[in-house]
């Protein structure tokens, strides 16, 4: 999606990375390696635009066709804001992921933080104004999210073409806004 005004382009990246320590010379000649069968830890960080608009044209003030007294006529449609920017996020994610038997049973665990600027929001107008749904797009403030997920999963039983697997998560997050 692309903002139609002045700041219609944006660079966004991210990068990840991983190590599997159980996969290492050093790891696969200890005792634990029997029971231990797959270490991972992992990061991430990354920056996303997003328009979150409802139209691609939602920062530019639009006019369309319309009647008056059976003439036709401009209408005033859409209240733009030139300044309208991209909201963006900045998220962090560190992880965990252990295999224990053969990968038997997994758990996975993850921290993240996500910090969002330039939250967009249909900014309510007085009708006075006269301005067609009585809002104009604006960046209107800041806000996180911050938490830890865990996920559990364990093959319970195999017997001939009985499989019994068992999945377990939990998320907590805590949202916060910053700047209003």
């Amino acid at each position: 999606s692309t903002l139609a005004a002045g700041k219609k382009y944006g660079n966004f990246g991210g990068v990840s990375a991983g190590w599997l320590i159980s996969e290492e010379s050093f790891f696969k000649n200890t005792s634990l390696s029997d029971k231990v069968s797959k270490i991972r830890i992992k990061g991430s960080y990354g920056v996303v635009g997003n328009g979150n608009l409802p139209s691609d044209f939602g920062s530019n003030f639009l006019y369309g066709s319309g009647l008056y007294g059976g003439s036709s006529s401009l209408v005033f449609a859409q209240a733009g804001n030139t300044a309208l920017s991209w909201e963006t996020s900045k998220q962090a994610n560190i992880g965990l992921d252990l295999g224990f038997l053969n990968d038997r049973f997994t758990l996975e665990a993850t921290y993240f933080k996500n910090n969002i600027d330039g939250l967009i929001l249909n900014a309510p107008q007085s009708p006075s104004k006269g301005i067609p749904g009585n809002t104009i797009l604006q960046n209107v403030g800041s806000m996180y999210n911050q938490g830890i997920e865990l996920g559990l999963t364990g093959s319970i039983l195999e017997k001939g073409k009985f499989k019994w697997n068992a999945n377990l998560n939990y998320t907590y997050v805590k949202n916060e806004v910053t700047a209003l």
